[in-house]
């Protein structure tokens, strides 16, 4: 009886532990807003492997999708003092383990030909499968490959896009579909998660 009492509270402090981690390192209510957040690194190059290192400076000469994708959800998340609660880590991760991170609700996983048609991309705001104006986590996989940034779909199905990448040479802005057309994933799926802006 002790023993199954045990390990009933083992497991209740795991769970609320386990709560309070990820209540920690979600991004629910946005401490500095995206633009401001992406406001000092909108000038580098592309490099697959640049990140932002621990004391806040850029490695390996600019910045990679994941990156970038990952110092602004920190930025977000935290405004000024980001870098005091900033994990150095989630750079490495794939798309959909770093939306988990900061707590970002799956709005879905898309076929590119979904978003790539400006008909379709309507069709899915008005099933309200996505938001007009809101801004989505993006990320784009093809077997082993990924590539992570940040959209906004417009109510007439245009696609505004900020991510890092190797077409740009730096950060690609404008025309989501003029990427997703000249990428990898032009046939591939994209999911997309809802960043928190108020």
């Amino acid at each position: 009886m002790r023993n199954a009492w045990l390990a009933a509270w083992v497991a209740a402090t795991a769970c609320l532990a386990g709560r309070a981690e990820e209540k920690k390192t979600a991004l629910i209510k946005p401490k500095m807003g995206f633009e401001e957040a992406i406001k000092p690194f909108t000038d580098l190059k592309y490099n697959y492997s640049g990140y932002v290192g621990a004391d806040g400076r850029v490695r390996n000469d600019g910045l990679g999708c994941s990156g970038f994708t990952s110092v602004v959800l920190h930025r977000m998340r935290d405004g000024d003092n980001w870098l005091r609660h900033y994990e150095l880590m989630v750079y490495q991760w794939y798309g959909d383990k770093a939306a988990e991170h900061f707590g970002l609700k799956k709005a879905g996983t898309f076929p590119s030909a979904d978003l790539l048609d400006a008909s379709k991309t309507r069709e899915l705001l008005k099933a309200g499968k996505l938001q007009a104006g809101a801004l989505y986590c993006f990320n784009a996989r093809k077997e082993k490959n990924g590539h992570v940034g940040f959209v906004r779909p417009g109510a007439d199905g245009a696609i505004e896009q900020w991510h890092y990448s190797s077409i740009a040479r730096g950060l690609y802005r404008g025309d989501f579909r003029d990427w997703l057309r000249r990428s990898l994933y032009r046939a591939a799926t994209v999911e997309l998660y809802l960043v928190p802006e108020k």
